[in-house]
């Protein structure tokens, strides 16, 4: 395959949406929408290029898997523990978030809590989030100065976070605070992928009413948007009681699910 010679950063932190074409010049072409209504093609066969986090596949096909605990035959492992869970000794083979944990493992998109221990239980801190996010989206060069007292520079952390608020795409609490350790709640969940979703050129008009579930009324406001937008693409969906839970944190294993 050959590619048009364009610079890496034209990508600005968006991972590649493959859309095959024919194309004049040879049987098939990948164009590949980029922000700003940039193309990237690609001739010759449409294989996503490596940006990082993918070995030329893509690996973006399932981004939109539902939060709520799927069937054991859909965790896309069998219940035989996968090697990249071996070292971890709080995930077992046949737990319904297994196959996810292996797959954000396998991506090198997710780290143990330490060399034994996965925590899929532990809540999922917004730094952790948005560490996550900046991993899948290539971990892009940033400028590492932001505003917020709680983010110290030179940290696991610190590119993430300004990448994240520097594209938009998070606020802190106030102009000074972040919250790294609070736990990311489902709805601030929802608003910053749609709004990556947005920031990347995805449509994202399609929404679903949320009328059906029974605390629909407990969704923020300012989330409501991106809550029936994440229903409508089965980010989120209800939990096993049958409710959208927007305040309640999503667990490590939940924002493997997610991604």
């Amino acid at each position: 395959s050959s590619v048009t010679s364009i610079g890496a950063d034209i990508f600005k932190g968006c991972p590649l949406n493959p859309a095959i074409h024919t194309d004049s010049r040879d049987n098939e072409a990948a164009v590949y929408a980029v922000a700003n209504n940039i193309e990237l093609v690609i001739t010759g066969g449409g294989e996503t290029p490596d940006n990082g986090n993918n070995s030329g596949k893509n690996k973006n096909k399932d981004k939109n898997k539902q939060t709520k605990k799927p069937d054991a035959n859909e965790t896309g492992t069998t219940p035989e523990k996968a090697p990249v869970l071996d070292k971890f000794n709080d995930i077992k083979g046949d737990e319904w978030f297994a196959g996810r944990v292996q797959k954000v493992l396998e991506m090198k998109l997710f780290n143990g809590v330490s060399e034994t221990e996965f925590a899929p239980n532990s809540k999922m801190t917004r730094a952790m989030f948005v560490t996550v996010l900046y991993r899948y989206a290539g971990s892009p060069s940033v400028n590492p100065d932001v505003t917020f007292k709680d983010v110290s520079r030179d940290t696991w952390y610190s590119d993430a976070v300004a990448w994240a608020n520097g594209i938009g795409i998070i606020k802190g609490y106030s102009s000074e605070v972040f919250g790294l350790d609070d736990g990311i709640t489902r709805e601030q969940m929802a608003v910053i992928l749609r709004n990556y979703a947005e920031y990347c050129g995805y449509d994202i008009s399609g929404t679903a009413g949320l009328s059906g579930y029974g605390d629909s009324n407990a969704v923020s406001a300012w989330a409501l948007k991106a809550m029936e937008w994440a229903n409508a693409n089965s980010i989120v969906s209800g939990t096993d009681s049958g409710v959208l839970a927007p305040q309640a944190a999503l667990s490590r294993a939940e924002a493997a699910a997610v991604i």
